[in-house]
Formats: C-alpha cells, sequence, structure tokens
C-alpha cells in the first residue's frame, strides 16, 4: 500500500509540474516594432514595402490559416478584376504580370512566397489562426490557452477596416423556404447535377462572374435567369492602358458639366461600360468587365429588376416590392448578393499610436498600402503632415460616390508625389506611372516622362475643379 501511495503521490507530482510548465509557457512574450493585424491584400503590400526599406520588426497576426484575406474564402474560379500589374506586392510581379488575371489559386501561392520571403529576412514573426484582442494581446485559435502578449515599440496597423464579404463567409440578405436548392456562388464549382435552370441573384461583379462561369461550361443563356436589384456602371477594362487619370479623362472630365454628363461622357469615351442602353444604371460600385465579356452577359435575355428579393419558397421569389415569379425544385439558385464593399465608414489613417490602412488612390488597395508605409518610414513621428497627404477614400456605390472619391484620389496623387517624390513612385510596380509592365517598356518611358516633368499635373488640378463644381451642383458654361 506504501509504495502504491508512493507511486501515485509522484505521478500527482509529475502532472502538477507538467501543468505548471505548461501554463508558465502558455504566454509568450513577443516584441515588435509594428503589430499588424489582418494579411490581406493591404495589408501585405504595406508589409512588404516597410520590411523591404527598413529594418523594423513586424508581428503579423490573422484568424487565417495564410495570407491573402478575402481571396481565401473566394469562390474556386474567381480571377483578378484588374491587370496582375497593379495588384499585390512591389517585391514580386504577380502571376504573368501585365495584363494578366491572374487566379484565386494563383494569387494565394503568390501571397505564401510573400510572405515566406518577408520571414527570412528575420524582421517578420507570423502568427496565422491567432485572434487580437487589442492591447497587443493575441490568443490562438486551435491551442487552448495559448496567448501572446507583444511589446509594440512603435504602432498597431489596423489592416481589417476594408475587410472584403462575400456570399461563402455570411447568410443572404434574404430568407430561403424548406426543399430550396440554394447555394452561395462558391457551391457552383461542386455541383455534381445539371439543373433546369439556374437563377443568378446580384448584380454585382460576383454575379457576373457567376454567368460567365456558367456560360464557359457551355449552359444554354436561355436557361439563366439573372436577377438584377440594381443595373451598374462597370469599368471597362479594356481601357485601363490610359490610366485613370490620363488625358483621355482629361478631355472627358472638362467636357461635363453635370454628374449625368460625366457618366455620359465616360461611356462614349471608353471608360465606362453598362449592360443595356436601354437602362439608366444607379449604381457605380467599380467593378470591371471588358468588352468581350459583356457580350457573352448580354446573350442572358431573363432579366429580373424587381429590386431586391425578399424570400423563396419551393414555387416562387418574392421581391420586396411585392412581386412574385415562378420558380421550382428543379432550379438552382445561387446567392452572389454580398455587398463586398461595405466597409465602415473612412476614418483618420495616422492616429496616435494606430495606423488604419484604407485606400488613398483607386481602385487601388494594394498601392493604398504600399503608399501609407512609405509616408510612415518618412515621417514617422509627423502625423499631421501625413494626414494632411492622404484622405482616405470611401467604395463607391451611389452614382456620386465615384466622382467624389475620384476628386480626392487626384488631389492625393499630386500630395503623394510631392511627398514621396517622382524617384519612389516610378520605382514601386504598383504605383502606376512606370506602367511598362503592362503596355511595354516605350509605352513605360514616354508616360514616365511626362509625369516626370509635371506636363499632367495641369490638367489633373483642371479636372479637381471641375469635379468639385459638378459635385456642388454648380454648371460651367459649355465650352
Amino acid at each position: 500500500v506504501y509504495c502504491l501511495l508512493s507511486t501515485v503521490y509522484c505521478l500527482l507530482s509529475t502532472i502538477q509540474l507538467t501543468m505548471d510548465y505548461l501554463t508558465a509557457d502558455s504566454l509568450q512574450y513577443l516584441t515588435a516594432d509594428y503589430l499588424l493585424v489582418g494579411a490581406g491584400a493591404s495589408g501585405m503590400a504595406f508589409l512588404d514595402e516597410l520590411v523591404n526599406n527598413s529594418e523594423l520588426t513586424v508581428v503579423v497576426v490573422d484568424r487565417r490559416a495564410q495570407p491573402g484575406g478575402h481571396w481565401n474564402d473566394a469562390y474556386d474560379f474567381v480571377r483578378l478584376h484588374q491587370p496582375a500589374a497593379f495588384y499585390g506586392v512591389n517585391s514580386r510581379v504577380l502571376g504573368a504580370g501585365g495584363a494578366d488575371l491572374a487566379s484565386k489559386a494563383q494569387i494565394l501561392v503568390y501571397y505564401e512566397l510573400v510572405m515566406k520571403d518577408l520571414i527570412a529576412t528575420g524582421q517578420v514573426t507570423w502568427l496565422p489562426l491567432t485572434d487580437y484582442k487589442g492591447n497587443g494581446h493575441l490568443v490562438s485559435l486551435v491551442q487552448e490557452g495559448l496567448e501572446y502578449k507583444v511589446t509594440i515599440k512603435k504602432k498597431v496597423v489596423d489592416a481589417t477596416h476594408l475587410l472584403t464579404r462575400v456570399p461563402s463567409t455570411q447568410p443572404p440578405n434574404y430568407s430561403v423556404g424548406e426543399g430550396v436548392h440554394h447555394i452561395p456562388i462558391n457551391g457552383l464549382s461542386k455541383i455534381t447535377q445539371p439543373w433546369k435552370k439556374y437563377v443568378i441573384i446580384g448584380a454585382g461583379k460576383t454575379g457576373i462572374d457567376a454567368i460567365l462561369y456558367l456560360l464557359d461550361l457551355q449552359v444554354n443563356p436561355d436557361q439563366i435567369c439573372w436577377i438584377m436589384s440594381n443595373d451598374c456602371w462597370y469599368l471597362n477594362r479594356d481601357n485601363l492602358k490610359k490610366g485613370f487619370d490620363g488625358p483621355d479623362t482629361v478631355k472627358t472630365v472638362l467636357q461635363s458639366n453635370t454628374l449625368e454628363e460625366l457618366y455620359k461622357n465616360y461611356e462614349e469615351n471608353g471608360h465606362f461600360i453598362r449592360i443595356s442602353k436601354d437602362v439608366e444604371p444607379s449604381k457605380m460600385r467599380a467593378a470591371t468587365i471588358s468588352e468581350a465579356e459583356m457580350t457573352r452577359i448580354r446573350q442572358v435575355k431573363n432579366t429580373i429588376r424587381e429590386g431586391r428579393v425578399e424570400s423563396i419558397s419551393s414555387s416562387q421569389i418574392t421581391f420586396k416590392n411585392g412581386v412574385n415569379i415562378p420558380t421550382d425544385l428543379k432550379t438552382l439558385h445561387v446567392d452572389c448578393s454580398a455587398s463586398g464593399t461595405i466597409f465602415a465608414p473612412p476614418k483618420q489613417i495616422f492616429s496616435g499610436s494606430t495606423i488604419t490602412l484604407q485606400m488613398v488612390r483607386l481602385p487601388a488597395p494594394t498601392y493604398s498600402g504600399t503608399v501609407i508605409a512609405g509616408l510612415e518610414m518618412l515621417w514617422p513621428d509627423e502625423e499631421e503632415k501625413k494626414n494632411e497627404v492622404v484622405q482616405p477614400l470611401d467604395a463607391p456605390h451611389d452614382l456620386p460616390h465615384w466622382f467624389v472619391s475620384f476628386e480626392i484620389h487626384l488631389r492625393n496623387g499630386l500630395k503623394i508625389k510631392q511627398a514621396l517624390g517622382f524617384q519612389w513612385i516610378w520605382n514601386r510596380r504598383l504605383g502606376g506611372i512606370n506602367i511598362s509592365e503592362l503596355a511595354g517598356v516605350k509605352m513605360g518611358l514616354l508616360v514616365g516622362a511626362i509625369n516626370l516633368v509635371g506636363l499632367g499635373e495641369s490638367g489633373k488640378n483642371q479636372m479637381i475643379e471641375r469635379l468639385a463644381l459638378i459635385l456642388k451642383g454648380g454648371e460651367e458654361p459649355k465650352e
């Protein structure tokens, strides 16, 4: 009995010592110059710029298992909506570069390689599947009791302000009855049987992607029904080589005197595009589409414009305006209705010990992250000067919003060039001035020379003045 009691006592003592050790080791202490919360597109661009141009250290935390932000949650067949030349980080070309529309798989591998390179510098500590609780306190999402306390020598960088929502991460904004065949867009690549009809719910880029995917799979356009709560204006991808604020844009803006004329002239000059010229769009969310894609989209003739869906039952779809249309159990309903760019209202970017990453150039979350990092390194302790250079942009939705943000984009661009210098921008592949990756060396050098000597600045200032007048409701005399 004595031997047994001694054995039990020793065992309990060993267990207690082990528990004491684990408890003591469960709180890990880290020290870094910056704590970056979120490893999505803007956060990775900020991180890449900071680490590759300084000896500063960063702890990076994200609730996801790998970098890339919302790309981890997106549907399998999603592709980049803008040329790869303007996306990613400055230290590495994305995919084939240039005009390539990189796939989800390419983008996720890209960010994995970028993070690997940054960790190899010895300046980055990467903590995936970890939640930030505030005040330097981090908690593991996979190991109970594992926590971190980060001593932050400089600032917290919040890269979650532009959190993008996709259908797979939130429920639809309408009710779905029992027995209804209904999936988020992510489910389209996993269907195992043909359906009599496909109902696509959502008029944004996600809805367009769903339709194009079905057409790629040779689904008959007559079997596709498209529910469009609003008609939208889209950016014409074929014209992106001309830039957002080049000579052609200057001409387009200066020949306009009202908001209606702006949209009309942008369409006539090939910058904007819409589904039907018989329907006036009520939204502009800056989604991009090519002329060829739009031609294919127009093959779908069964478009329903009755506003937002209220509910779907086994026999009918009910809209918020009271209209009903029939459906059945041989129909697959595909949710593409998530408003991915309904972000929190813009806030001051540099505020005390916090940097909140937001867009400062259109439509460029990655270049914006780069610019914010560049300003932080240029003037680490001069908050007012940095905030004077970059005013945050709100994501466009209603018709005036695009041009409100475009005016801020123009003002920011002039100030960024003055603060960081032409050479700094020219050496950043995301900057939009050195377009050699997209348009070739000769065109890149020509555009660079124009920007170097400031030939485009007069036009930008003219656009700023005209847009300010139009958005205030005034009108200049016709030229």
